[in-house]
């Protein structure tokens, strides 16, 4: 969870913006989304499965389920450009029927590592 905690951070700056961030603690935000901290662990999970393998795909898509809080959601590879992937992630916390996106740009370090980028 430690390496999670950066990319969800970032993620929930990316879907309220940094200003809202700084006014709200994690936990607010995430549960304002409706998606617990075990659903950005699946999110998470979802979205580095389409761009840390040897030859990415852009179209290529990977679902979630978290059946502890009944949320859901879909993670698809919008594209490569250069070591840099563009995930669009569809997210349906419990109970929703309209999904919720989130896009996340991940590129590679020299080193192999994988960070978000705004």
């Amino acid at each position: 969870m430690k390496k999670l905690f950066p990319v969800i951070l970032l993620l929930t700056a990316l879907v309220f913006g940094a200003s809202d961030l700084s006014a709200k603690p994690l936990s607010r935000i995430i549960r304002d989304l409706g998606l617990t901290p075990g659903d950005f662990t699946l999110l998470s999970a979802s979205g580095k499965s389409l761009y840390d393998t040897p030859s990415p795909r852009a179209g290529k898509e990977a679902s979630w389920s978290n059946p502890d809080s009944k949320s859901h959601g879909t993670a698809r590879l919008a594209e490569m450009r250069g070591n840099c992937a563009i995930v669009q992630h569809f997210v349906f916390p419990k109970g929703a029927s309209a999904s919720k996106e989130i896009r996340i740009r991940m590129c590679q370090t020299g080193d192999g590592n994988w960070i978000l980028q705004p």
